[in-house]
């Protein structure tokens, strides 16, 4: 309904405010063609140049095509979205591009990059208190570590996940 009405009245920042929200949860290995559109509808409308609903709904739309016949178009996307974001100098809102952005190169950027990535998100999320932000970056980080051959630092990670999934209590966050 929100996203029709934002459409409805052409009000570009409830517009790309209602598919970010659609879009919250990202789900691997999952295509949504509703979900494409709308952050496509949504980019088309939002102002050109920096903008933090622009970086935000870049980041989102590149993880959502994932996964691509044509991987460099979503990185592309990826790396504008962070870059964007890192110029308006927002940590916050360089946290909240990281997660799409982390979920965009899994499986396609090199191990080194994507272990930058999400010790960046890991770092942010724990400086803000954003517990469950930081988890998806230790995720990652075991992730990343795991494909350069960095045994020590997949350990490393999963103790710092599981220490940290304890102190939220929540069956859902529990390292498997």
């Amino acid at each position: 309904m929100g996203v029709e009405l934002a459409h409805k009245l052409g009000d570009w920042d409830r517009l790309a405010r209602a598919a970010l929200t659609y879009g919250l949860e990202i789900t691997q290995a999952l295509s949504d063609q509703r979900l494409i559109t709308l952050l496509e509808d949504a980019l088309r409308v939002l102002p050109d140049g920096d903008h933090p609903l622009r970086a935000q709904v870049l980041a989102r739309l590149a993880a959502a095509l994932i996964p691509s016949p044509n991987p460099p178009v979503p990185i592309a996307m990826a790396s504008e979205a962070l870059a964007m974001a890192r110029r308006l100098a927002d940590p916050a809102l360089v946290r909240t591009v990281l997660v799409p952005v982390t979920s965009a190169v899994t499986g396609y950027a090199p191990p080194d990059e994507r272990r930058l990535l999400n010790q960046e998100l890991v770092t942010l999320a724990l400086a803000a208190g954003d517990r469950v932000q930081a988890l998806r970056g230790y995720r990652g980080l075991i992730s990343a570590c795991l494909g350069a051959g960095d045994l020590a630092s997949v350990d490393a990670n999963i103790e710092a996940y599981s220490a940290l999934s304890r102190e939220l209590r929540q069956v859902q966050y529990e390292w498997p």
